[in-house]
């Protein structure tokens, strides 16, 4: 799995990229909490649920239907004013909680994830998984394979949100002088 920095990375950046209106303090915190809140399905774990389990690590909660549904709860939850801004706090929520499964994907570790349940239950990862898996707990992150961890995450989650918020930023200031300098 991607660590919880790589994790949240993702979830920063869909928002400044697709919802730049909706970033604030309040939103980002939720869109960061809905990155890693598929990862608590290790909770079963401590209480003897098997790691291959439907309801183990990188399970049900890695699905995209689990994403869907928890992604627009807690949009709805958000925003409480007009249509068009819970949908769109709605749409960052899910993405936020969607980037995690496809991050596991990315990743060197683990069984893959169930991204299609409740269809089925293969779990899937992507052909190529350059990111180097996470150590479960903090004190790992001090050894060498926390370094080679961040430093993938940084080649491989870090650049590349650095350059959708860049190509984003850019595309809505064309946007914008071309359709000012029409009217």
């Amino acid at each position: 799995m991607a660590s919880a920095f790589g994790h949240i990375t993702a979830a920063l950046s869909g928002g400044y990229a697709f919802f730049p209106a909706h970033v604030r303090w309040r939103n980002a915190g939720a869109a960061a909490f809905c990155s890693i809140v598929p990862d608590f399905d290790v909770i079963p774990l401590f209480l003897g649920v098997p790691y291959r389990s439907i309801y183990g690590h990188r399970g049900w909660s890695h699905s995209i239907l689990f994403a869907v549904v928890f992604g627009a709860i807690v949009g709805y939850w958000l925003s409480q004013r007009t249509p068009a801004m819970r949908r769109q706090l709605m749409g960052w929520m899910i993405l936020a909680t969607l980037s995690h499964p496809l991050l596991d994907m990315l990743t060197k570790g683990g069984l893959g994830v169930t991204l299609f349940f409740p269809f089925h239950n293969q779990r899937y990862f992507f052909p190529m998984q350059p990111i180097h898996a996470a150590p479960l707990g903090a004190g790992g992150f001090q050894a060498k394979w926390g370094l080679s961890v961040f430093i993938s995450e940084f080649f491989w989650i870090d650049l590349p949100c650095l350059c959708l918020i860049a190509c984003s930023y850019v595309a809505r200031k064309l946007h914008k002088l071309f359709f000012q300098q029409a009217l």
